[in-house]
């Protein structure tokens, strides 16, 4: 092979190359995945009788980003009322899914009385509004509509109040929405620190079979959601 053309051979090679590269750099860092954990405070209580005690969550999330879709319509607006974006910088839409679970431990406000522990494991598809505007922070405002699959654990002290018969709090579903603000520092180019603080409204029925005092009459677990982990875009 002439020296003309192994040149010609190695120009085309180093274009394509090129090329591969700027491709490959447009389409790192649409999918995230992130694992957090961190804590959850009720900002209700669970009935006329009962609270929830601070308890810990954790959170598996993946998402995938939209690029340039958040210059349309009402998030556009809602981007730039947050000062998320700017004219020379839009904002980035983001949707994706939370897998997360919470538990708190519920007592009487009167006596202390110990009724057990409510937890619930969540599936939320959501939308993240992302900023461009900072290079190593990106700030989001999450927004998120789901389920909640809530089940309870009795004390054995409620056990026996209920008893013969069961205390009667059985798995249920409920609706849940999510509102959150968080923000992506990121260590490397793919990887990140993530800090979210969020609030959760989900309220259950309960009608509990109990042939003593004190009952449930529900169980309101809305409330804040600190988290905090790492999320890696590839």
């Amino acid at each position: 092979m002439d020296k003309g053309l192994k040149g010609r051979l190695g120009l085309f090679l180093f274009v394509i190359g090129i090329a591969s590269t700027t491709v490959h750099a447009e389409e790192v860092g649409r999918w995230g995945i992130g694992l957090r954990g961190g804590v959850g405070f009720l900002s209700q209580d669970v009935d006329q009788d009962a609270e929830g005690l601070t308890g810990p969550a954790v959170s598996l999330t993946t998402t995938y980003q939209i690029r340039h879709a958040a210059s349309l319509g009402l998030v556009e607006d809602m981007a730039n009322f947050l000062f998320l974006s700017s004219d020379s910088v839009p904002s980035t839409l983001a949707v994706g899914v939370d897998v997360a679970w919470a538990s708190h431990k519920i007592k009487s406000k009167s006596d202390g009385f110990n009724f057990g522990v409510s937890d619930a494991l969540v599936v939320l598809p959501h939308v993240e509004i992302r900023s461009g505007r900072f290079e190593e922070v990106t700030p989001y405002l999450l927004l998120g509509i789901g389920l909640s699959f809530d089940s309870f654990r009795e004390s054995p002290e409620f056990a026996a109040r209920c008893a013969p018969d069961p205390c009667n709090i059985e798995r249920a579903q409920t609706l849940l929405f999510k509102v959150a603000g968080g923000a992506d520092y990121f260590l490397t180019p793919r990887l990140a620190l993530n800090t979210e603080l969020g609030w959760k409204f989900s309220n259950r029925d309960v009608d509990p079979k109990i042939n003593a005092t004190p009952a449930l009459s529900g169980l309101r677990t809305s409330g804040l959601t600190v988290l905090a982990g790492l999320r890696y875009y590839f």
